[in-house]
């Protein structure tokens, strides 16, 4: 949960980003981007995080672009951490984007091939019936 999302209840797309944030950082290093220390309630490890100042680590040995857009996702205030269109051209994940992009359309017309293919088989089935 996102510092706002704790000390004051809001939702909305930054809490999203801060979010993705940890989700990058679990994918990266199957690892939590928090932990609740031995004897801490859950209120006192979200008070941490809510109240008390605290971002995640960001890990190290991952790479500087890697580093950079978490850096982006962690920022404190919610106003001046990005959006999800500007993290879209950083760097850590615009050389992706043209390869999910072609992912994403050969997708559809693999979806569109079948959808195709469950409409022929349906009609074959209707008229063996008729």
């Amino acid at each position: 949960m996102s510092p706002e999302a704790i000390a004051e209840h809001k939702k909305g797309p930054a809490c999203d980003i801060w979010a993705l944030g940890c989700v990058v950082v679990e994918m990266l290093c199957e690892q939590s981007t928090f932990s609740i220390k031995p004897g801490e309630s859950l209120e006192d490890f979200l008070d941490r995080i809510g109240f008390g100042g605290e971002s995640p680590r960001i890990p190290v040995g991952i790479s500087r672009e890697a580093q950079d857009f978490l850096k982006r996702c962690f920022v404190r205030n919610s106003k001046s951490r990005w959006n999800a269109s500007t993290l879209l051209s950083h760097p850590f994940l615009k050389d992706h984007i043209q390869n999910a992009e072609d992912m994403a359309e050969m997708g559809s017309r693999v979806e569109d091939r079948a959808k195709h293919e469950d409409l022929l088989e349906a009609q074959r089935f209707a008229r063996s019936k008729s």
